[in-house]
């Protein structure tokens, strides 16, 4: 567990977080495939009558303007004015085109395509292959080569928190990035009037609450991501008795009292096979600029943070989820020093 943040917030401004928070991404666990990709040019060899689509292999050198026509003609190829950049004088369909058995850039058979720079060779419809005292660009069927690529894809299914080192801060995903936050950190409810805040790990003060936000502004809680996608940890503040680690957990035992309370647990010495203490955290989608989150028992997707007033109380409750009642969704809002 990382070190406990203070038990009071800082004053200061606080924003939610949505897709305009800044972040900071590296390269988290992946899967890495390699792949063998035939490389097939897009060059037709030939073209049958004016095509301005057509990018067929040039046939004669200095093929712009109409004065070259009749030397196209000559040489029974096609001549017609094409956009800038392709040839006017260009194979006829069915004729024999020179360099064709010429396979790569290492071929024995290598004819000039008559161009000597890269961009008007590979316009050409040619094949820009320089070496040291032959043509640099050449006539050739490269059709069939190969080339490895290397794709990289993430695993939709991992938190890309799960191992990341913050330093002293809390990574959080926004927009599927993995985000170090270094500032105050904590949930508010809907209308943004109350944060969640511990209890002090009394009877009476043993689950979570909200409280009305103050001065202090929003009470700090501090995410530890699991292997699984949009999975977390809450770890809260130590108790303020005898400063022991606690978490956000929920009762595994639909009998037991603390059932639809977020409970306030102690990690030592507590009989934690009673309790589950990972949060599936995922924001909803909304047509707004900034959409609220819901917070589900991830044992149990069905059961969800709920705003309840109770007895006075503003306890935190875990109850079958309601996404129609604004009391079961959350903003995670940031406080900056």
């Amino acid at each position: 567990m990382r070190a406990p943040f203070p038990s009071q917030s800082t004053e200061g401004t606080t924003h939610s977080i949505s897709s305009s928070t800044n972040k900071e991404s590296s390269t988290f666990p992946t899967s890495t495939t390699t792949s063998i990709l035939s490389t097939i040019s897009t060059t037709r060899t030939s073209c049958n009558g004016c095509d301005p689509s057509c990018s067929a292999i040039d046939c004669l050198e200095q093929d712009y303007g109409a004065e070259n026509e009749r030397k196209c003609l000559e040489k029974g190829c096609t001549f017609c004015q094409m956009p800038d950049g392709k040839p006017w004088c260009y194979y006829t369909e069915g004729m024999d085109i020179p360099g064709q058995n010429c396979h790569d850039c290492n071929c024995l058979e290598r004819v000039s395509c008559n161009r000597y720079d890269e961009n008007s060779c590979k316009s050409s419809g040619c094949h820009w292959c320089p070496r040291e005292g032959e043509h640099p660009c050449i006539y050739g069927n490269f059709q069939g080569t190969t080339t490895t690529t290397t794709t990289t894809t993430i695993d939709p299914t991992f938190n890309q928190c799960f191992g990341y080192d913050c330093g002293g801060g809390v990574c959080f995903e926004i927009d599927d990035i993995p985000t170090c936050i270094d500032a105050t950190i904590g949930f508010l409810s809907h209308d943004k009037k109350m944060t969640v805040k511990c209890g002090d790990g009394t009877k009476n003060q043993k689950w979570m609450k909200t409280k009305m936000l103050n001065d202090n502004g929003i009470h700090h809680v501090d995410f530890e991501a699991t292997p699984r996608k949009h999975e977390y940890i809450i770890h809260t503040h130590l108790l303020y008795a005898d400063k022991k680690p606690t978490q956000a957990m929920y009762c595994r035992n639909n009998t037991d009292d603390n059932y639809t309370y977020v409970n306030h647990i102690r990690t030592d010495g507590a009989d934690l096979s009673k309790y589950g203490n990972t949060w599936l955290i995922e924001r909803i989608t909304c047509d707004d600029a900034e959409c609220p989150y819901t917070v589900r028992a991830a044992e149990d997707q069905t059961r969800g943070w709920k705003n309840n007033i109770d007895g006075g109380y503003n306890w935190l409750r875990v109850m079958e989820i309601d996404l129609n009642n604004e009391d079961f969704l959350w903003w995670i809002e940031i406080q900056e020093f």
